[in-house]
């Protein structure tokens, strides 16, 4: 919904007990004004807004804004922090980007000076195209992902340095990189197999695996079908997207 500074302080002149308030609506740059902010939810505990705004400012008005953001208020006593990004105002980390991928990186106008508060919010990650030098020379390390998405190859020890992999719920990547991982993802439960190459892989059963997706898998030998399915015979949901055809 629009709304405006205006309409949004006579509702909360209603509530002198509010101590929770969060806010998202689109608008325009009257919305963005911290000063006022700070008069009307002084007394709150707990604030968080998005705003989607009707016009796009250029860097030196951003800068501008944010700068009213920036007082000992907000940064010190408060602990709340603004983003700028394009056309959104929003507060963080409430409405910092949960996902993902190689190319991230934190917002540039924003009020928090400690970047990790962006790499600790990412729950979901994408590795698709990979520069492992500068993927890992740009990068905190990624703490609390919690679905992982690897559609390319990446060394062990580099996965490693860059996702705490203990933390993975979702994986979605080749069955020869989920065996390879396995024993680094003690709370793993779901499993998208992208590719299926059995050839090489020594017979396991990865019991931690409860969902179990085939996605888009064509074809596959009657006697490697039987081994898939024994490596996973705790499996209690099984989809498959796309249909898998055996080959007899």
């Amino acid at each position: 919904c629009s709304v405006t500074l205006d309409q949004v302080e006579l509702q909360l002149l209603k509530l002198s007990h509010l101590k929770h308030f969060e806010i998202q609506a689109q608008g325009n740059e009257d919305l963005c004004d911290g000063l006022r902010w700070q008069m009307l939810v002084s007394h709150i505990k707990m604030f968080n807004f998005k705003f989607k705004l009707f016009s796009q400012f250029g860097r030196a008005k951003q800068q501008e804004i944010l700068s009213s953001f920036s007082s000992p208020f907000w940064i010190i006593e408060k602990h709340w922090f603004v983003v700028f990004s394009q056309y959104e105002i929003y507060t963080v980390p409430r409405f910092a980007e949960t996902s993902a991928g190689e190319s991230f990186l934190p917002p540039m106008y924003r009020t928090v000076s400690d970047e990790r508060l962006f790499y600790d919010h990412i729950f979901t990650f994408a590795l698709n195209k990979i520069d492992e030098e500068q993927l890992l020379a740009d990068h905190y390390r990624f703490p609390q992902v919690r679905v992982l998405l690897l559609a390319k190859y990446l060394p062990l020890d580099n996965l490693l340095a860059l996702v705490d992999l203990s933390q993975v719920r979702y994986l979605k990547a080749p069955l020869e990189k989920f065996v390879q991982l396995a024993d680094s993802m003690p709370r793993l439960v779901e499993l998208a197999l992208s590719s299926l190459s059995l050839s090489g892989l020594k017979p396991s059963v990865f019991e931690q695996i409860r969902i179990l997706h085939f996605e888009k898998i064509r074809f596959i030998g009657k006697k490697d079908e039987r081994r898939l399915l024994r490596m996973f015979t705790w499996v209690e949901r099984l989809y498959i997207h796309g249909g898998m055809k055996s080959r007899w």
